[in-house]
This record gives structure tokens, C-alpha cells and sequence, in this order.
């Protein structure tokens, strides 16, 4: 038992450090980035809400990850028989469970009222059509409402491959990478489930139940209990299967409290929880498909949970825990029954294991994975030294442990590794949402910018606010600047004070990339010389010291800095030595096409042409770009042995970062700087290879610099220089 308990300690934090990491922390870095887009969808008043569930949303990215929107139609209020308020301008349905099974309702049609927020009108529709006459009343159709968001999904995921039904969704693929190719992880695709859900209002009485009952362990605890009966319930398009008037039927929706509830776990919850997902998909689907969902495991945690006493669970007895809960489960698929975790009326294993034969291979392969549970976690693991440990040691847990002693990240640096793992995926998921702001035009921009400083959100971390605050003022001043050259001389000042001190009041939102955005718009507004003292202070430090990259345009996840003005990529702040390890960030350079008046030339060029790319992006490294800013500078200040020395350090910056997202930029960059100075044979070799790069949807500037150059070698009658 000892061993177990060891062995379940490294299992632990194995997850803790692998990839994004399975933790609490993670699962709040999720729950901020869900709160922020919110928020934006909030302040730009937004025709639809839009909630997002599902695993990306609960912090776990894990195989066959999914990623559930629900948008909620906004002329449309659900109530229950008692109700009797009063709503103008609305569409109001009565929820009606007379002729159906628990947890499915048809919706009676109690008052018809025109709306300026009417969804159906945009798309040139109109609620009538959603309704179905049956006897004396009118129901609103779950199945058109499903064909209508089949037939309207497209906007909301313009990167997807196709579209499917998929319970009350639209369900499509898309790339997670679509800023890019990142080296060693490709295009990967993630499934999206676009929903349409009426809001329901107030409580269900079908969930008074869980208000109320008694709880031997106190989870959830009660304000927790009550944070979540304050939240939205939704009705979504989908019946019955069972029932003849399945296309009439809707199923209530918990999404925003289940969603709460994952957010509240702890870190050896959101281990167990995510461990059994895994075994799911990689174990027992296979065995028979479509009989025990994501959701049902969900389910079962939350029963666990609420039945057992969560001061007793620690990484020591996560093992212990997964093998319980698998039986747990295990229960519930011979008895063929699990209680909604909301409304225990609700089987949701009704009609499922049908076929005898195969619910007996299932059930037989979970009392293995239960009876072998060391082995089958570890199988999920991953992580190389992990595993390399488990197969040296043929599966004996005292040499296993043995093997494990010399791991480092197990034994002295977990503490440090985990702190500095968070950190950097806390800022991955800044960035995210910075993503998400660039590609805004100035309008919508302006009305974020404004409802995100004068309103206080809940349920967004005060750190991670305020870096979302500090970029949405520093776009602010870029998309300000960029209206200076259109203006009168008095006109002029005034804007150029405005821009100006936005983006320095957001220069320290890192300790790089704020200085270069601010020395960029120097560089537009002419000012060389302060474009220059603004790029010596990117170098200027008094220590070596290792920043966290937390961008995709370099496999590097560290940004080292010297005491001599030297920047360089580096293998990530996990190092030993006497290099300091800092908590500062460099977070990547971001444009898009509305910055094309902002940015130097050869950037002016990708801006051009990500007009023509679904949520077109630039993000440049911060370390090429500051090279190519000093290279930059000191070519246009005639400083010819500077700008060759910068040339040097560019070149190796690019090269650095070969396998990052977007690195045909980067090649583009440094083509154009070996143009400038008349080296073409170097300037084609890199265009050349950004051509050989370009990758997905993307269209590539190299061409529009490779003509340039030609023209340039014609111009000079120097024809054999890139032959």
C-alpha cells in the first residue's frame, strides 16, 4: 500500500507539470480567459450570449477535447406554470413536462412580441416558422431551431472543416493552432459544438432539490450553493429518443452551474476527473460507443465528491481514488441507472448497455482498469522520463520507485518547476485573450476599452485583469496614432499626447514588448531618435536574467538577457546556476491588418495580407523584433557597423527560432534588412525559404519582396548576384 501511495504522489505531480498541466490553477487561468471573452461579448452588447463549456473551458485539455458554445437566443424567455410576470418586447414560452419524460419539456407559446434583438429577423427569418401547431397551442420546435444553427454555425467558426449534428449542436472541427505551425504539434483539431439554448428564468423547481438536500461533507459548500443557483439555466433543441414527439422536445441545461462546479474543484478532483476522461477515451469507448459520455463521468465526480470527505483527499490516494470511483461507476452500469446531478428524476443511462454482451466486455475491462490501476495511469502519463522509469522497471513498483529517485522534477525542483510551470502558462492564456483583442476594428475596440476601465467584473482574477486592461489601453494608443497623418497641425498635438501616453502607460505590461510597441510609434511619427533611446532600454539590464516566453512563434519557452545588451533564446526560466530566474515576461509582438499605417515597411507588407485571413494575426517574437527594430534604426541613422551588427544578431534570433508559429515572418523580416543593405543573395535565400514555409491559410509577403528585389538587381545591373 506504501508503494501505491508513492507511486499516486508522482502520478500527481506528473500532471501537475505535463503540457498545460491538470491543477486548479489551470482550471482558473480557463475560468479567466471564459470570463474575459464574456465580458468583451458583454461590453460590445452582443445580440447573443455566448457560454462556453465543455473541456477547454474546464481547464483540461486532454485527447478528444471539446469545446461546447452556446449562444442563447435573446427574444426568447422560458417560465415555469406559476409564473406571471410581466416581459416587453420578448417571446414567452411556457416550460410544459405533461407528456414527457423527466428532464425533457415542450414549449407552449404564451406570448408572441416583436423585438428589436430578434435573431431569426438577421438571418432573414422569422419565429413563426420556428413554431409547430399541435391541438390548441403552438411549440417551438427544437428540431428547426437545430437546423437553424446547423444552417448558421459557419460564422461563429470560420476555420472549421464541416458541419454535423450533434445532440442539440452543430458540431465541426477546427484547428487549434490557427495562428500558425508550431514544429513537433501541426494543425491539431479540436471539436466545437455550437448550440442555440433559451434562457429559462429564474430557478428550475426540477433542481430545488439539490438546493436543498442535506450534505454529510459540506461540498459544495453553501456559498458556492448559492453562487450557483443565481446563475442561468437554459433550455437546448434536443428531445427524447425514445418519444414520438422527440422533435418538439427540449432538455434543460446546466452548463453555466456544471461549469462552476469544475471551476470550485480541487487539485486532486480535477486529477481524478481528468484521469477518468482518458481512460474513457483511450479504454472503454471503443468497447462500445456512445453508452458512457464526458458528461456522465462528470456526473459521477460530482456524486464522489459530495459522498466522500474531500479533507482526506491528497495526491497520496489519487490512485486510490481513480480505482474507487472507476467501481463507483461501475455500480451505476450494472444497476443501469445515474441520477442528473441537479435533477435526480433524470437517468442519464436510460436506454444505454442495451446490448448485454458488450455491457459485459465494458464492465469487464473496468474491473481491469480498476485491478490494474498503477499501469493503466501510467500509460496516460506521457512524460518521458515517467514512462522510460515505468518500462526499465517492467512494471514492479519498488523498482519503479527506485528509477524515480533520479528524476529531478519528482524529488528537489518539483516545487520550483510547478511555481514556474503555472507562471508560464498563466501568461499562454494572457495571451489568448490578447489574441482575441488585436483582431478587434477600433469601434468595438473603443467600447471594450471603455466598459473594461470603468466597470468592475466578477469572477476575473485582479492580476490577470489588469493585464488585459494594460493591452486594451495600448491598442487603444496604436489605433489612435494611426489617424496622426490625416490630421491638421492642431488636430496633430493633441492625438499625438493622447497615443503617446496610452501606450506608456501600458510600457510595462512586460519587460520587452511594451517598449518595442512604444518605439514603433515613435518610428511612425518620425522620431528616430527616440525610437533609438526607446530600444536601448529593451537592453539595458544590470543582471543576466531569464524572462518567460510564453508565445508560439518559438519552440524556446525562455528569453535570456545579458549584462552585455544581448538577448537570446533560451530552453525556459528552468534553470540551475547562478543565471536569476525572473517572473518577468516577454509576451510576442501582435498586429493585424487595421495596424498597416502603424508598422515599418516590410510589416506593412503582413498586414496587407492577413486581410484576407478568418481572424487574421501577426505575432512576431520579441527578440526578432527587437533586432529588427535596432537593425532597422540604426540603417535609417546611417550607423553602417551598427546595422550590420544588429544584421548578425537578427540573423541568429531567426534561426533561434526555427519550429515557431509564423516564422516566415520572421524570415521576411530579416530578408528585408539583408535588402537594405544590398546583400541579395542572403535576401533571396530567406525569402525563399519563408515560401517553403507558408503553411494553412496563410499567404506569404515573400513574394512582393522577392519581385521588389529583382526589380531592385535589374535597377543596379547586378543580374549574377543570387544566381
Amino acid at each position: 500500500m506504501e508503494d501505491v501511495h508513492k507511486i499516486s504522489s508522482i502520478v500527481s505531480k506528473t500532471l501537475y507539470i505535463t503540457e498545460q498541466g491538470v491543477s486548479n490553477k489551470i482550471a482558473n487561468l480557463h475560468k479567466n480567459i471564459v470570463h474575459c471573452n464574456t465580458m468583451f461579448s458583454t461590453a460590445r452588447n452582443e445580440m447573443c450570449q455566448i457560454h462556453c463549456g465543455g473541456s477547454y473551458a474546464e481547464g483540461l485539455n486532454c485527447p478528444g477535447s471539446d469545446y461546447d458554445m452556446m449562444m442563447v437566443i435573446p427574444n426568447i424567455l422560458v417560465c415555469s406554470n406559476g409564473k406571471k410576470r410581466i416581459h416587453r418586447n420578448t417571446n414567452i414560452f411556457r416550460m410544459d413536462s405533461t407528456k414527457c419524460r423527466a428532464g425533457f419539456f415542450t414549449l407552449v407559446l404564451k406570448q408572441l412580441d416583436s423585438s428589436e434583438n430578434d435573431l431569426f429577423q438577421v438571418f432573414g427569418k422569422d419565429i413563426i416558422v420556428m413554431l409547430e401547431k399541435d391541438k390548441e397551442v403552438n411549440l417551438l420546435s427544437s428540431e428547426k431551431i437545430l437546423q437553424f444553427s446547423v444552417a448558421v454555425s459557419k460564422r461563429f467558426a470560420p476555420n472549421a472543416f464541416n458541419y454535423s449534428q450533434h445532440g442539440p449542436a452543430a458540431a465541426t472541427r477546427t484547428e487549434v493552432y490557427s495562428h500558425g505551425f508550431m514544429a513537433g504539434k501541426g494543425f491539431l483539431e479540436f471539436d466545437i459544438d455550437f448550440c442555440f439554448g433559451v434562457r429559462y428564468d429564474g430557478w428550475p423547481t426540477e433542481a430545488d432539490e439539490w438546493v436543498t438536500r442535506q450534505r454529510k461533507y459540506n461540498w459544495p459548500q453553501k456559498d458556492l450553493i448559492e453562487k450557483i443557483r443565481s446563475l442561468d439555466c437554459h433550455l437546448v433543441p434536443v428531445g427524447d429518443k425514445t418519444s414520438q414527439n422527440s422533435h418538439l422536445e427540449w432538455r434543460l441545461s446546466f452548463l453555466l452551474c456544471e461549469r462552476e462546479l469544475v471551476w470550485s474543484f480541487n487539485d486532486i478532483q480535477i486529477q481524478l476527473y481528468f484521469l477518468l476522461k482518458v481512460l474513457l477515451k483511450s479504454e472503454l469507448e471503443q468497447l462500445y460507443q456512445d453508452q458512457l459520455s464526458s458528461y456522465c463521468l462528470k456526473t459521477a465526480v460530482f456524486w464522489y465528491s459530495e459522498s466522500h470527505d474531500l479533507n482526506e483527499w491528497n495526491e497520496y490516494n489519487l490512485l486510490g481514488l481513480v480505482k474507487d470511483c472507476l467501481l463507483f461507476i461501475l455500480s451505476f452500469i450494472k444497476n443501469g441507472e445515474l441520477q442528473h446531478y441537479f435533477d435526480r428524476n433524470i437517468n442519464l443511462l436510460y436506454t444505454k448497455f442495451a446490448d448485454i454482451e458488450r455491457k459485459q466486455r465494458f464492465i469487464e475491462k473496468i474491473k481491469e482498469l480498476s485491478k490494474n490501476v498503477i499501469q493503466a495511469v501510467i500509460n496516460l502519463l506521457y512524460q518521458e522520463d515517467v514512462s522510460k522509469a515505468w518500462s526499465k522497471s517492467n512494471g514492479d513498483p519498488k523498482t519503479f520507485l527506485l528509477l524515480c529517485d533520479d528524476v529531478d522534477f519528482l524529488v528537489t525542483s518539483f516545487h520550483k518547476r510547478r511555481y514556474l510551470h503555472d507562471q508560464l502558462y498563466t501568461y499562454k492564456g494572457i495571451s489568448i485573450v490578447f489574441y482575441s483583442i488585436v483582431i478587434f476594428d477600433f469601434d468595438t475596440l473603443w467600447f471594450i476599452w471603455k466598459y473594461v476601465s470603468t466597470n468592475k467584473y466578477d469572477g476575473i482574477d485582479d492580476d490577470f485583469l489588469n493585464s488585459v486592461r494594460k493591452f486594451l489601453t495600448l491598442r487603444v494608443g496604436v489605433c489612435i496614432s494611426e489617424a496622426l497623418k490625416k490630421l491638421n497641425e492642431d488636430d496633430y498635438e493633441r492625438i499625438f499626447i493622447r497615443a503617446e501616453r496610452a501606450i506608456l502607460s501600458a510600457i510595462d505590461i512586460d519587460r520587452i514588448s511594451g517598449y518595442l510597441y512604444l518605439a514603433t510609434f515613435y518610428l511612425y511619427i518620425n522620431k528616430l531618435n527616440l525610437a533609438i533611446h526607446t530600444l536601448a532600454r529593451v537592453l539595458k539590464t544590470n543582471e543576466e536574467t531569464i524572462l518567460i516566453y510564453p508565445g508560439e512563434c518559438s519552440t524556446h519557452e525562455g528569453i535570456g538577457m545579458t549584462s552585455s545588451n544581448m538577448l537570446f533564446q533560451t530552453e525556459g526560466p528552468f534553470l540551475t546556476g547562478n543565471i536569476k530566474t525572473s517572473a518577468c515576461v516577454g509576451f510576442d509582438l501582435m498586429f493585424s491588418s487595421t495596424d498597416i499605417l502603424f508598422v515599418p515597411d516590410p510589416v506593412k507588407y503582413e498586414c496587407a495580407l492577413v486581410q484576407l485571413v478568418p481572424e487574421g494575426l501577426i505575432i512576431i517574437h520579441p527578440v526578432i523584433y527587437a533586432y529588427f527594430l535596432l537593425t532597422f534604426t540604426m540603417y535609417h541613422s546611417g550607423n553602417v557597423q551598427k546595422t550590420c551588427a544588429y544584421l548578425e544578431k537578427l540573423e541568429r534570433a531567426v534561426m533561434e527560432a526555427q519550429g515557431g508559429c509564423q516564422h516566415f515572418r520572421a524570415l521576411n523580416l530579416l530578408g528585408y534588412c539583408y535588402l537594405r543593405i544590398g546583400r541579395f543573395d542572403s535576401a533571396y535565400k530567406r525569402f525563399t525559404e519563408s515560401m517553403k514555409q507558408t503553411v494553412g491559410y496563410y499567404q506569404n509577403a515573400a513574394i512582393y519582396h522577392i519581385i521588389i528585389l529583382i526589380f531592385k538587381i535589374i535597377e543596379m545591373g547586378v543580374h549574377d548576384t543570387i544566381l
